[in-house]
């Protein structure tokens, strides 16, 4: 293919990406047909099938684009930051503002990903959301790593599981905050946004190492 052609793809699949994104927030996932999409993106379903084999296959290529957005944060937070203080909470600050620019976002991240090779088979862009959570994983596993080198977090750590901890627990305090925000405010006059870097702030003492005075 051309790289003009691969780019007019490109372009096209992105557009019904888009139409998709904006139906699955109106009506939910479930409820939206072949033809909702069709007539959301003026496209025909004939030529949606061209770029996409079922709904299954959109929905999970707006899911390979949210995996890539959280990596690529991640990876700028890491190399635009120094220390480990200041990398954790800009990857806390950059996940909280991918969820709220969109409210679904941490639902569909947070949801089963197949590790089964006859799913990466059936359809292969389940394979590519699995490794880009892989390379994502091992950004996050840096973070800590780099850390304990530098003597900033505890020596005891284990990078690839408290990894996965900060990672569940970074995203479930976000979900929190998001479907509890009356709550908060109306009992304990908390906005958010302190909710969220109170909580935050807890994880991370969990791990750093305690200074010697």
């Amino acid at each position: 293919m051309s790289k003009k052609k691969e780019a007019l793809s490109k372009f096209h699949q992105e557009q019904i990406l888009a139409s998709a994104r904006m139906l699955f927030a109106q009506k939910g996932e479930a409820s939206v047909s072949m033809d909702d999409l069709a007539a959301q993106s003026d496209y025909s379903k004939s030529t949606i099938y061209v770029y996409f084999i079922s709904k299954e296959d959109i929905l999970g290529h707006i899911v390979l684009q949210d995996m890539r957005a959280i990596r690529d944060g991640i990876e700028r937070c890491l190399s635009e930051n120094a220390g480990l203080e200041a990398r954790y909470f800009a990857i806390c600050e950059c996940l909280a503002n991918l969820s709220k620019n969109d409210p679904a976002f941490l639902s569909r991240v947070l949801g089963s990903i197949s590790v089964d090779e006859a799913d990466f088979l059936r359809l292969p862009v389940l394979k590519e959301i699995y490794d880009t959570g892989e390379q994502t994983n091992r950004l996050i596993e840096r973070l800590f790593s780099d850390a304990v080198l530098r003597g900033e977090a505890r020596e005891t750590l284990e990078p690839v599981r408290a990894g996965l901890v900060f990672w569940s627990s970074i995203c479930s305090l976000i979900s929190f905050s998001v479907n509890k925000a009356a709550y908060l405010q109306k009992n304990f006059s908390l906005s958010q946004d302190s909710f969220l870097r109170y909580g935050f702030e807890l994880l991370l003492n969990a791990v750093q190492k305690e200074v010697a005075l």
